[in-house]
Order: C-alpha cells, then structure tokens, then sequence
C-alpha cells in the first residue's frame, strides 16, 4: 500500500518501537509505525500514546493521525459457528445502528472505559475509495496462496477439569450441509 518505501530506526530504546516507514500512498507522503503494545490495558494506552509523541516529535508537520487496529479471534473448542484457525481473515463491521467509520477522541481515560465520539466521517465524500481499489490492484498481482496451516501444526487445547493439564481437543467440525469457508 505504500509506495517509495524507506524504513529506519531513529532511537531504540528497551520496550519502545521507534522504527519507522516513509513513503507514500498517492500523492500524499506518510510515516507508519507500530505500537509497542495493544489492548484496553492502561500501559497499552498509555504506549499508544508515548508512540504518538515520539512520531509527531520526529516528524512535526504530521497532519493526521490514523491508529489502525487489526483484530481477532479466539477459538472455540465446540461450536463451529464461533471457531476461528490460524489463517482465517477476521472482519468486523458496526452494528446497523451505527456508521461505518467513527471518529473517537481520548484525551484522558474515563470512568468505566468509556470513548467519547467526537464526530463521524462525512460519507459523501469517499475519494479514499480509489486508494484502497488501487492497493487491491496492487495485492491481486502479487496474490500468495493464503491457506490454514496443516491440523497437525494448528493445535488447540483445553484445560482439563481435573489436575489442570492441557487436553489436545482438536477442531470442531461443521455440522453437515453447513458453509465451511475452507
């Protein structure tokens, strides 16, 4: 997605991730790094945060800030229809009460964990569209074979009731005549 890519460390210090990309994305140049650590946890914010200020005092005309989140899933041990692999692509969307993309502001931690919104994406205007159209252009040229690892590599395990030891429980499987996106 980033073309005229450079990456370097400027400063590395224990726990920090000051590695970061330059390059562009259309006509717009960007900067990319990761944070350190991720979750609702108070540290994982507060990195968020301290990755933020290093990034904006590194490069100070930065105009927009984008925290990107990847998410995920968590096997189920019995339901298929809850199960997630290895290898499975995860999508969430809002719920249908809600916009597609929200804009969240958190200066301070609230009580209870609570993100304020700020505002929501005008959605008429959707020029970001030919970027996204164009990475995809872009991935599909380069295409791999995305498969779930072998069942022999992809374990799952249970705490046993007695003694607490782990139990290799295997996959669910589908229930006959059920979509398996295999």
């Amino acid at each position: 997605m980033i073309d005229n890519k450079e990456t370097f460390v400027k400063f590395k210090t224990e726990g920090e991730s000051n590695v970061y990309t330059l390059g562009t994305i259309g006509q717009h140049r960007v900067v990319s790094t990761k944070l350190p650590a991720t979750g609702m946890a108070r540290g994982a914010m507060i990195a968020a945060g301290s990755t933020t200020t290093r990034l904006l005092g590194s490069f100070p005309r930065v105009d927009f800030v984008f925290l990107v989140g990847v998410g995920g899933g968590v096997p189920h041990c019995y339901d298929y229809t809850k199960h997630v692999r290895l290898g499975d692509v995860v999508i969430s969307t809002p719920p249908d009460n809600q916009h597609s993309y929200v804009y969240l502001y958190c200066e301070a931690l609230k009580m209870h964990l609570i993100l304020w919104r700020k505002g929501i994406l005008d959605m008429s205007d959707r020029s970001w569209e030919i970027y996204i159209e164009e990475s995809l252009r872009q991935l599909k040229d380069k295409e791999s074979a995305f498969c779930r690892p072998s069942p022999d590599t992809d374990k799952i395990y249970c705490m046993s009731v007695e003694g607490g030891d782990l139990v290799d429980v295997g996959h669910p499987q589908p229930m006959e005549g059920a979509f398996d996106p295999q």
